[in-house]
């Protein structure tokens, strides 16, 4: 079974299915991910410039409705703005390898980690000081918000809305508890 790679970007949730970075054999990136409805593991390779345990960071997100790996600088004191560049991968036709696309090479931003991409254009991520900062694909603008966290810390979370009512406490149903 491959190992898990920690990474506060490093799961999703996609289509029934529960998505990880994971460390394979010889030490190379893949995404695991085990299916909800068949409750089965399986794994994608990930674009061979993009599969080396040692060196740049990984990141799984969702965007345009496909499986997306992002890959940026490991966030040390020193890069080099030339090859630091964060890179944007997206998988066209699910599951099949073939498909992987780069569609985004950004340039060097100083960031921990990035967090997801929101209504397809704007990526959320964690600045080395522990602040959430917005970078906008379509504009190249970063925006810093006036939130502050301990770094390392910050998460995020994309949900979709439901009109489904939270059941009423009965013996047949779940309780809930307000605080």
């Amino acid at each position: 079974m491959p190992r898990i790679y920690w990474a506060p970007c490093s799961m999703v949730f996609y289509k029934s299915a529960c998505y990880w970075l994971a460390i394979g054999s010889k030490d190379k990136m893949i995404i695991l991910y085990f299916d909800m409805g068949t409750e089965i593991f399986n794994t994608i390779n990930m674009p061979d410039t993009c599969n080396s345990y040692n060196g740049p960071h990984y990141g799984l997100v969702v965007l345009r409705d496909c499986i997306t790996m992002l890959r940026y600088p490991n966030p040390n004191p020193e890069y080099d703005p030339a090859q630091d560049l964060m890179q944007i991968w997206i998988m066209k036709e699910y599951g099949l390898y073939d498909s992987w696309m780069k569609i985004y090479t950004v340039r060097p931003l100083l960031i921990e980690s990035p967090l997801l991409i929101w209504k397809d254009y704007l990526m959320l991520c964690e600045s080395r000081e522990g602040s959430l900062i917005s970078y906008d694909l379509k504009l190249d603008k970063i925006q810093e918000f006036n939130l502050q966290g301990c770094p390392t810390s910050l998460r995020a979370i994309c949900y979709i809305e439901s009109m489904i009512q939270i059941p009423c406490e009965s013996k047949d149903s779940a309780q809930v508890q307000f605080f």
